[in-house]
């Protein structure tokens, strides 16, 4: 793997935790399901395939931030694939 490689990677992941920690944020603050579905899509589109880690923390956002909706079954749905991948890796 070459070194810009690595590096877009790293960025990507870092990118990608951001996007979904901004999705719980913006649950909790009241900003309505589309902006959270929006930033959480982005966060998961953005994940290279083999982070499987960082993952399992987007999934973990991704619960809480569903669960400050109101959307129980898209939280928990989400927090056990959390410990799905979790447990995998």
């Amino acid at each position: 793997m070459s070194v810009s490689k690595l590096g877009r990677e790293k960025y990507s992941v870092h990118v990608s935790e951001s996007l979904a920690v901004l999705a719980w944020a913006l649950a909790a603050t009241g900003a309505g399901a589309n902006a959270v579905e929006s930033a959480l899509k982005e966060a998961f589109e953005r994940y290279p395939e083999t982070t499987i880690p960082p993952r399992a923390e987007a999934h973990y956002f991704s619960g809480h931030a569903y669960a400050e909706l109101g959307n129980q079954s898209e939280s928990q749905r989400h927090l056990h694939r959390d410990l799905a991948v979790v447990w995998r890796s």
